[in-house]
């Protein structure tokens, strides 16, 4: 390996890269001057416009590569960034833009270690700049070699010339070395690596005159659609994808089942493909490497190989991402946003915990003035607000808020919508959730927000449980693969009668919490600028709702609510006609017995009574034994050990006569409603 006393060849004066800034002189001026040379000056890699532009002399360039060695080394590799193009005065970063191009840049990236001596040697018999790249390692070297030319070249040669320089170094060259729009780093190395790069400068030997060097042959040909033609092909993609994941996404890409999230502005968004074809074909490095559509279909390919990782990692627990900061809730600190907190959702306001919501706190006190649990009413929202604010399904809730019209439940709705953002929610329906392909809207989203429950339509209670839950689901995607993921959107309904249920299990009620909304405001009550007064106050309730999830989660629950516990029990209850049923026809008994056909009898009437479907004769025996009441055989007849309250005539209608006939039973036998809404409790055999 060469060392800066034995190869490094410098040059008397030397420049910084503010002093070389400042020796660029303009298009236009001296430009046909002998020994000026086209240079560009960029701040970073990803800078397309406002960069320097112009010309320096042969010493000018020389000098400042081999003060790169002679000073303090850059630690980073992203930083001051160059290359040998003059731009026109728009100075935007294009190829069409390009005047003329005053060298040859080429990367080597594959190369023996013992080849290397070898090839100095060759380099060093022209005017050329080698030095190491960031990358490189004694065992692994990484080159990049600079050719200033005695006369300019058009950007229309460059490549010719460019791949006749590789073929007579005997090299393989990184596929961006054939792009006249490509910039390139200026020399850097990690921290504790300077004795293993280096920079050579050969000044005092001759140009480089790549006309006069053989053309380089063309690649064998291959039958198209060979192995080896599409090897070749996707291992240059393959090449290009790194460059490109590492030079413009900072290595913060990420694919998942064929979509690209890539890290911007303190959050991973979900690239759309079309925009993100389009702004690849921008890229210098692209832009006049890959000549058709399908090439570029290939790179997002190999892009999406590059970076796949089997899941989206989860956001950092107890955390709430927002515009100006990462919300600790472990500590109460506002961080910076970094990729690796993993959120992909931020809401759209500035964190701000001494910001005020007076008009919001009215509307909570005027839309619960009358109820009792007032107070705790207020707590829970203050606390479901706060829970929807994280992506985290770890408390296993959904919420149903549910009163008759002009009552506030949609204003109460609307605000937890704006404060998370319309980015961040979506809006289905709770009966159109579980739809093959619909269900991918859950995905990223941090709550769903559905009105009314369609008449007559039933719910995939089961599919429902598993959104609460945090559960893997799996989603169809029309022209892509299905997806499996876990969802974290919190359930948000507000509707004016709750709609009929199949699973009327503990499991399910466990994870539902009913909010009722009891007044009823008049129209001359009602504000119509309302919803601009509460958007003015987006981040007041954003600081008002963090209050309520700290609580919540120093508690670990959220606050009762008296009167939602007792809706939601008879609500159950209910949703239960067996349970009904028993309540209202059937006594306990231990001398009475009934024929199981005849309680199964006025179990259907009382179904078909009531509108509800019955159970088979099979599934109307396991609910009983559930609750409690078990079959007996006795003479070659089985029956339940229960009286008949009602002849099958007189099976009323439910619910008009049903408190009626709870007041006229003797309580001492009447089934508690306790027991039976608690379908979970231990079996025992109610005789």
């Amino acid at each position: 390996m060469p060392t800066a006393e034995s190869e490094l060849q410098t040059e008397p004066e030397l420049n910084t890269d503010s002093k070389l800034e400042d020796a660029l002189t303009d298009e236009g001026e001296d430009d046909t001057d002998e020994g000026r040379y086209p240079f560009s000056f960029f701040t970073g890699y990803q800078q397309t416009q406002g960069f320097q532009t112009g010309y320096l002399s042969l010493e000018e360039i020389f000098s400042y590569f081999a003060d790169k060695h002679n000073r303090e080394e850059r630690q980073e590799k992203d930083g001051a960034s160059f290359n040998l193009n003059l731009y026109r005065d728009k100075r935007e970063r294009k190829t069409i833009n390009i005047v003329e191009t005053g060298g040859i840049i080429i990367d080597i990236d594959e190369l023996d270690p013992d080849a290397l001596a070898g090839l100095l040697e060759k380099v060093g018999q022209y005017k050329s700049i080698c030095y190491t790249t960031y990358s490189h390692t004694p065992k692994a070297p990484r080159l990049r070699l600079i050719f200033p030319l005695a006369t300019a070249i058009s950007p229309e040669s460059y490549r010719e010339q460019a791949l006749r320089v590789v073929h007579h170094l005997g090299v393989e060259c990184d596929i961006c070395s054939s792009a006249v729009n490509q910039i390139y780093h200026t020399p850097s190395n990690p921290p504790g690596t300077l004795d293993d790069h280096f920079v050579c400068t050969y000044p005092d030997s001759d140009f480089l005159d790549p006309a006069t060097l053989p053309p380089a042959p063309p690649k064998r040909t291959q039958r198209k659609g060979s192995k080896t033609d599409r090897e070749e092909k996707q291992l240059n993609l393959f090449k290009l994808a790194d460059d490109i994941i590492e030079g413009h996404f900072d290595g913060h890409i990420q694919s998942v089942a064929q979509e690209l999230f890539e890290y911007g502005d303190g959050y991973w968004q979900c690239a759309e493909p079309n925009v993100l074809a389009k702004r690849l074909s921008e890229l210098p490095e692209v832009d006049g490497v890959l000549t058709s559509a399908a090439q570029l279909d290939g790179l997002l390919r190999a892009l999406k190989v590059r970076a796949a990782v089997a899941e989206f990692p989860e956001a950092t627990p107890m955390t709430v991402n927002v515009r100006n900061g990462v919300l600790d809730l472990n500590t109460g600190t506002l961080e910076p946003h970094a990729p690796n907190h993993f959120h992909r959702n931020q809401l759209a306001v500035d964190f701000d915990p001494s910001s005020e919501c007076p008009r919001w706190m009215q509307v909570l006190d005027e839309v619960f003035a009358h109820d009792t649990d007032r107070d705790a009413k207020v707590r829970f929202l203050q606390e479901w607000l706060g829970y929807l604010l994280m992506p985290s399904a770890i408390y296993q809730k959904m919420l149903w808020m549910v009163g008759s019209g002009a009552n506030g439940k949609n204003v109460v709705l609307d605000v937890m919508a704006n404060v998370l953002g319309e980015a961040n929610c979506t809006s289905m329906a709770l009966n159109e959730i579980s739809t093959e392909f619909l269900r991918c809207g859950l995905h990223g989203k941090l709550a769903n927000f559905s009105s009314e429950v369609e008449a007559g339509k039933r719910l995939n209670d089961a599919f429902i449980k598993a959104v609460v839950s945090g559960d893997s689901i799996t989603a169809n995607r029309k022209g892509l693969t299905a997806i499996t993921f876990r969802p974290y959107a919190r359930l948000v309904s507000a509707m004016n009668d709750l709609p009929p249920l199949k699973d009327i299990s503990h499991g399910f009620f466990r994870r539902l919490i009913v909010l009722q909304f009891n007044r009823t405001f008049a129209p001359e009550e009602m504000d119509r600028t309302l919803p601009e007064k509460l958007r003015a106050e987006t981040p007041g309730i954003l600081a008002w709702a963090t209050e309520g999830l700290l609580r919540l989660r120093q508690t670990g629950a959220f606050t009762p609510v008296p009167s939602s516990e007792t809706l939601c029990n008879q609500y159950r209850f209910e949703s239960d006609p067996v349970a009904m049923f028993m309540t209202a026809s059937l006594v306990p008994s231990v001398t009475d017995k009934a024929l199981k056909h005849e309680v199964y009898s006025q179990y259907k009437k009382f179904c078909e009574t009531n509108g509800y479907q019955a159970l088979s004769n099979s599934q109307f025996g396991k609910a009983m034994k559930e609750k409690g009441v078990v079959s007996k055989d006795s003479n070659g007849k089985s029956y339940y050990c229960v009286t008949l309250d009602l002849l099958p005539e007189d099976v009323p209608a439910y619910p008009p006569n049903f408190q009626k006939r709870l007041r006229d039973k003797p309580k001492k036998s009447t089934i508690c409603l306790s027991e039976v809404c608690d379908a979970d409790r231990d079996e025992e055999a109610v005789v």
